[in-house]
This record gives structure tokens, C-alpha cells and sequence, in this order.
């Protein structure tokens, strides 16, 4: 079985695409507009396994935050799990087999729950724009 699997990924090239995937990733961590942020958001990882560690400007875990964020991803259908010793690591371990708008509509996701005012700013003339997903940067996210 371990053979038919090494073949498989040889066929693929899934170890090049994880490679090129995992760089698009990483870039679009990045590219997370963390100077609006209360929290400091910092990416790293190989590959396709990534972690977004969130942390407080004073450098300490942001764990509740975290954790809210995970559920609020959750609740969009994107299973992220909670990493590291406080739980205040957000880990991206997706199939090699994703693509590129796959990881671009997870970032987006992240992206509409972390500013969740911007993500349902047009939706604000259909009606009630609220999601409960809007009370993610609680008590722990304010100055």
C-alpha cells in the first residue's frame, strides 16, 4: 500500500505542488492587513503546513481570540485547528490535492471573520448585517 501511495504522489507531483501551493499560501497569510488588527498575526510553515500564530501587541498568546476564530472558520465550513502550547496558533493543513482558489477562498474566509464588518458591508441594504461570527474580537481583542 505504502508503494502505490509513493506513486502516487510521484504522479501527481504532489511534493512540487505542496511546494508551490504552500508559497501561495504563506503570501496570502502575509498579505493579512494586521496594522488595522489589535493582534499581532505572524505566518510560517513549509509546504502546505502552515500556522498563523496570533499574538497580543505585548507579545503574549492570544488564545481566546484564537479559538474563536477556529469556531467562527468552523461555522464557515473550514476546519482549522487550534495549535502550539496556548492554542494560539492557527493551523492551515489542507489536502495536497487543494487548489489554488481553494486556499485563496480559506484566506478570504479567515479574512471575513477576523473584519467581519467588511465582509457583510454590502449585505448592510439587504437587511439585518450582523453574523455570529461579529463578536469574534471580544473583550480580549480591545485595547
Amino acid at each position: 500500500m505504502a508503494l502505490a501511495q509513493i506513486k502516487e504522489i510521484k504522479a501527481g507531483k504532489l511534493v512540487q505542488r505542496s511546494a508551490e501551493l504552500g508559497k501561495l499560501l504563506l503570501d496570502s497569510l502575509s498579505s493579512l492587513d494586521s496594522r488595522r488588527s489589535p493582534l499581532d498575526l505572524t505566518p510560517r510553515g513549509l509546504g502546505l503546513l502552515a500556522g498563523l500564530e496570533v499574538s497580543r501587541l505585548d507579545g503574549s498568546p492570544a488564545t481566546e481570540a484564537t479559538l474563536k476564530l477556529v469556531k467562527a472558520m468552523l461555522e464557515r465550513g473550514f476546519i482549522l485547528l487550534p495549535e502550539g502550547e496556548h492554542s494560539n496558533v492557527i493551523g492551515f493543513t489542507p489536502p495536497l490535492t487543494i487548489s489554488a482558489n481553494q486556499l485563496k477562498a480559506a484566506v478570504k474566509g479567515w479574512g471575513s471573520c477576523y473584519w467581519p464588518d467588511e465582509a457583510h458591508r454590502d449585505e448592510a441594504s439587504a437587511g439585518d448585517a450582523r453574523h455570529p461570527t461579529d463578536q469574534v474580537a471580544g473583550p480580549e481583542l480591545s485595547a
